[in-house]
């Protein structure tokens, strides 16, 4: 990605943050309108979509031992990948990195943003229904259903 690009992108991961963060009852296809509209291309924005609660749900629980990889799973293959060769990935983190460490910083965008990760959901239920110690906690690798 050349850097033209990933600026643009950078730019629309920060508006993503602002939808994302304040759509909490919002359905996905709803989250992907408000992000299309917002002139970002639908593969870009399907991207912040799903990337992004990632990346706050990893920063929000630092101190798990996250996968280094995910597998995009296709109607015909599975490809396993690592977050650090994601371009797009990476700059979804960096952004979120910035967010954290701003003085703007909001607990109720960071709740509603890492809320629709499926690994917080799951260990939420793991903390509620099986232990208390976030340390027992073990996160395994997810699958993004691309078609």
């Amino acid at each position: 990605m050349n850097h033209n690009k990933e600026a643009q992108f950078a730019d629309w991961v920060k508006m993503g943050i602002h939808v994302l963060g304040s759509g909490a009852h919002k359905e996905d296809d709803e989250v992907l309108n408000d992000l299309t509209s917002l002139k970002i291309p639908e593969a870009d924005a399907n991207e912040i979509l799903i990337f992004l609660p990632i990346s706050f749900s990893r920063r929000l629980l630092f101190d798990i031992n996250w996968p280094k990889e995910y597998v995009d799973v296709y109607s015909d293959s599975q490809i396993l990948r690592l977050y650090s060769e994601n371009d797009r990935y990476q700059i979804i983190e960096q952004q979120t990195i910035l967010y954290f460490n701003s003085d703007k910083v909001d607990k109720d965008i960071v709740i509603n943003i890492a809320g629709r990760s499926a690994e917080l959901k799951a260990i939420n239920d793991v903390l509620t229904n099986t232990t208390d110690k976030l340390s027992d906690v073990k996160v395994t690798t997810i699958y993004i259903f691309r078609d």
